[in-house]
């Protein structure tokens, strides 16, 4: 049996404490247990950094949740210490294990080799310690009815090619107030040097030091068991100690009968832990409240002269949160279309992935199968030589045998006559018993060469039985990937529908900007002999110049146009109308006839219209308009111009949005 060193720490910090401890004793339930050493410190970075040079295993024992504490400070002082690297994880059920922090590998069957060649190794630092705190905390579910709940996190931490492996158990198993010996818990291991389950097969033993965790405010029944489990082992050291001390050579408590020890179903659970959800927040955005109306009598005068500037800035606020509201929705089907699209390429992937493996397993199978093939026709050549060397030595025995009865008769002839006869006859019978005993061994030879063949004839079969499943599994996993492919395309579709939705929502919404636009360029209008609308006149015409430009530049390409379609039908349905509303742009903008040319012939069929039908501009816009037209297309609409055929060219821009985006861009974007 083996002895390892046992600490025991204390935390006082409660108010109705279960049991009390003066010196090296404690006292719990009248029953007084008694220790070499007690601490009520926490562990120092020294006493941490001789147990990291030792290579030693650390077990955290006590109740539920009462090792977090050490199990901290342990984070904490490698961290401290510097050019440290850690792995992480968290066994559960005594069956599957999770790869703190390799957040890209889901939950996993523990095998029968060394856990820390499956998990990932991270520097350390306190970030680090952060995520393995948080994760351990997650997966610290207790209940009280069933034992063996909680998860058993499983810590090694690597520096300068020592290892310290920590293992927190404390909580892990149920105990037995009325029992001395829990066996199948970690006073077995004191025992034994065993845990009951299959932790430890995975980690190594040496040099293991246990840690008894004990808190004032815990459960008595807990506290009572774990006192009557380790109060008989004296062997207990503090945790200055534990850093020096090596395997204890005291004399163990007496074994427990193997009818009293648990079975592999007992320590089973029988709950599963509930599954942990992320939602995604939702985005509120806050309404504007409008502002209150003036009802004085006296304040008259001022709602007449500032009611324009109030309904302006009403109708801003209101589109500036149209706006947000429309790009947060635009943000979520961009969010949904990229997690479709990780989400197929994740498949894609695992398709891939699986085909590689099922190659490679086809690879192997090919070689084994050769392999065997060279073997088995190795094995069929060895055994026609043994046949043929067999065939030889029955021949060579029966001459043997002829000659033998000659030399008997000439012996039976010629007795005593000739010494030197009888010693050839002696050393031929010893031949032939030589040559007899050579031909037992090689029938047992050929026995045993049949036997293996007849063992490789097995392993071909069993080799055609795995390759049958590996191809069922193939087929599977491409029925399962085809089934995902065509769920994500009705739900593109439906993304698409929505799509469309919101185009339809966005052009009344353009709709109702352009009648507030022509509201507010009214109510501007009736304040003409007002500073600011002198200022907006003065950026009209600096902006102005720049529509001169485009102007020009559309009646080079009208000239070049001109040119080509010489013959063709160039005429307006109402001349007097174009000229008119030529002169009330000019008027507008300042420009002259020259500047803009013949409207008659500047809107012509020949610019890609089929037919100028009419030009219409009102009587409002003789006074200065909202902003300044940044296209000629705004030019167009703000004019309130009509045409029977959409345009083409340069004066058929599409319709901009406020964030200068037109409306084809973001159809793109979509189908992107």
């Amino acid at each position: 049996m083996k002895n390892y060193p046992l600490s025991v720490k204390v935390q006082c910090t409660s108010q109705n404490p279960q049991f009390h401890h003066s010196g090296n004793a404690i006292e719990c339930k009248g029953s007084q247990y008694s220790f070499s050493s007690i601490q009520t410190s926490s562990l120092s970075e020294s006493v941490f950094a001789k147990l990291l040079s030792t290579s030693s295993t650390l077990i955290l024992v006590g109740e539920s949740s009462s090792a977090a504490q050490t199990f901290h400070e342990i984070l904490n002082s490698s961290c401290s210490i510097g050019n440290c690297t850690i792995s992480v994880a968290n066994l559960s059920k005594n069956r599957s294990f999770v790869d703190v922090l390799n957040s890209s590998r889901g939950k996993r069957f523990l095998k029968q080799l060394p856990l820390g060649r499956l998990l990932k190794k991270v520097r350390m630092n306190n970030a680090v310690a952060s995520l393995i705190v948080d994760s351990c905390s997650k997966q610290d579910i207790i209940s009280k009815d069933l034992s063996r709940l909680r998860s058993v996190t499983i810590a090694s931490i690597f520096h300068e090619g020592n290892t310290l492996t920590v293992i927190d158990i404390a909580g892990t198993d149920k105990l037995n107030s009325f029992c001395k010996l829990n066996d199948g818990t970690s006073a077995s291991l004191i025992n034994q040097g065993l845990l009951a389950g299959f932790v430890f097969d995975l980690v190594p033993m040496d040099n293991a030091k246990y840690i008894l965790h004990l808190h004032q405010g815990g459960d008595a029944e807990e506290i009572s068991a774990l006192l009557n489990m380790f109060g008989s082992y004296q062997k207990a050291k503090d945790l200055a100690a534990l850093s020096d001390a090596g395997r204890s050579s005291s004399p163990s408590v007496s074994e427990t009968p193997s009818y009293a020890r648990p079975t592999k179903s007992s320590v089973t659970p029988k709950a599963r832990h509930p599954s942990f959800q992320i939602s995604k927040p939702r985005v509120s955005v806050s309404s504007v409240k409008p502002m209150k109306k003036l009802t004085s009598a006296k304040s008259k005068f001022l709602v007449d002269r500032y009611s324009s500037t109030v309904k302006e800035r009403e109708s801003h606020k209101a589109l500036e949160d149209m706006k947000r509201q429309q790009h947060a929705t635009m943000l979520e089907l961009k969010q949904e279309i990229t997690n479709l699209k990780s989400a197929s390429s994740a498949i894609l992937s695992q398709l891939s992935t699986a085909r590689g493996t099922i190659t490679d397993l086809q690879q192997i199978h090919e070689r084994t199968v050769l392999q065997h093939q060279a073997e088995l026709l190795e094995a069929t050549r060895e055994l026609e030589s043994v046949q043929h060397e067999n065939s030889n030595l029955k021949s060579s025995l029966l001459a043997n045998e002829k000659a033998a009865q000659e030399l008997k008769s000439r012996i039976q002839e010629l007795q005593r006559s000739n010494e030197d006869s009888l010693k050839s006859v002696e050393t031929t019978t010893q031949k032939l018993l030589e040559y007899k005993q050579m031909a037992e061994d090689l029938n047992a030879n050929k026995l045993k060469l049949s036997e293996q063949i007849e063992i490789l004839r097995r392993l071909e079969s069993s080799l055609r039985d795995e390759q049958k499943v590996l191809s069922e599994n193939l087929h599977n996993v491409q029925s399962r990937s085809h089934d995902n492919a065509h769920s994500l395309g009705e739900h593109i579709k439906e993304l698409s529908s929505k799509v469309k939705e919101f185009e339809a929502g966005k052009a009344n919404q353009l709709d109702l900007q352009r009648r507030m636009e022509l509201e507010i360029a009214a109510l501007k209008l009736t304040a003409a002999e007002d500073r600011q609308t002198i200022e907006s006149l003065r950026t009209h015409l600096t902006r102005a110049n720049e529509l001169e430009t485009t102007i020009s530049q559309l009646q080079k390409e009208l000239q070049e146009s001109r040119n080509l379609f010489n013959t063709g039908g160039i005429s307006s349905a109402n001349p007097i109308q174009s000229m008119n509303a030529h002169e009330d742009v000019a008027k507008i903008f300042g420009y002259s006839d020259n500047d803009l040319g013949n409207l008659s012939t500047t809107f012509s069929p020949i610019t890609g219209f089929d037919a100028l039908s009419q030009i219409d501009f009102s009587n409002s816009y003789k006074k200065p308009l909202l902003g300044v037209a940044s296209s000629p297309n705004r030019v167009l609409r703000q004019s309130n111009i009509r045409f029977n055929a959409p345009p083409i060219g340069k004066l058929a821009s599409s319709p901009v949005r406020k964030d200068g985006r037109s409306i084809e861009n973001i159809e793109n974007i979509e189908n992107q």
